[in-house]
């Protein structure tokens, strides 16, 4: 039995990842603290580079999280997200980039949330620096409310 106070993960494990739908759920315990998101990750399968990923973590009745996108976008242009045809959710300015891309901040509330959950994909738009041409991606929303739920309760 671990001390009081150390964190725990079902079985005993040190790390869980499970598949919901699209989304990827992960825990680690790491430096005795109990880490929990879920995520989504595109990848070129020519190259086998990341183009989009998407981590996401439950925070306080809502979700927290980053998006990465490739170099090369229009900064200035920020992000656009949108779930299926509705308006869309949010327009994210990016944070900064690293060597493998670009990253934007993102928080759902309450109300994106339910329409995650409700909708069936997630379009993430930006615009190609060198040619001006909007780049959309389009996400899987399958599995996003078991992943959110699985990830929340693992993270207690």
């Amino acid at each position: 039995m671990p001390p009081q106070g150390t964190p725990v993960l079902p079985n005993g494990a040190t790390s869980i990842s499970e598949v919901y739908g699209a989304w990827t759920v992960q825990c680690r315990i790491i430096r005795n603290e109990k880490i929990c998101t879920f995520n989504q990750v595109l990848t070129n399968q020519a190259t086998e580079q990341v183009g989009f990923a998407i981590d996401l973590l439950p925070s306080g009745g809502g979700v927290l999280g980053h998006v990465l996108l490739p170099l090369g976008i229009r900064l200035a242009d920020g992000l656009v997200l949108q779930v299926d045809t509705h308006d869309p959710a949010a327009k994210l300015q990016f944070t900064h980039c690293v060597a493998t891309g670009c990253i934007a901040a993102v928080q759902f509330n309450d109300a994106n949330i339910k329409a995650l959950e409700a909708g069936t994909r997630l379009a993430a738009r930006v615009t190609v620096e060198t040619s001006g041409q909007p780049l959309t991606f389009q996400i899987s929303l399958a599995g996003f409310g078991a992943a959110l739920a699985r990830t929340s309760q693992l993270q207690q």
